[in-house]
């Protein structure tokens, strides 16, 4: 079985920021990984076992985080009247850049439902 650094990487940074909190996140992950790793049951495969801890981790950097952001109204939110707009239309610099001026909460929320695919 190969985990790669980049799919771990990835499930850092679909939430936080920028790089280099991405990567504080995955260090602090992998620390978690390697202290526990004498607890995993072998009942889930290893792979989805570091995906979690690795997401989990992002998520609870990103709670610590939220009281330093207002959250917003989404009825607020201009939504696009052309409806035949679709997300290939777009390339993936632009689609991130409409996803990090979300709020952070519902950057969270959407990155776990369309990047992780968890679903409410």
């Amino acid at each position: 079985m190969s985990i790669s650094a980049g799919k771990c990487l990835w499930s850092a940074c679909a939430i936080p920021k920028s790089q280099q909190e991405a990567e504080d996140i995955l260090q602090e992950a992998f620390i978690k990984i390697f202290d526990h790793i004498k607890h995993f049951r072998r009942e889930c495969p290893l792979e989805g076992w570091i995906r979690r801890i690795i997401v989990n981790t992002a998520l609870n950097y990103n709670r610590s985080k939220l009281y330093l952001y207002p959250a917003l109204d989404l009825d607020d939110i201009e939504q696009p009247v052309d409806e035949s707009i679709t997300l290939a239309d777009f390339h993936f610099e632009e689609l991130l850049a409409m996803v990090q001026q979300l709020a952070p909460r519902y950057q969270v929320v959407f990155n776990l439902y369309a990047i992780e695919g968890y679903s409410p």
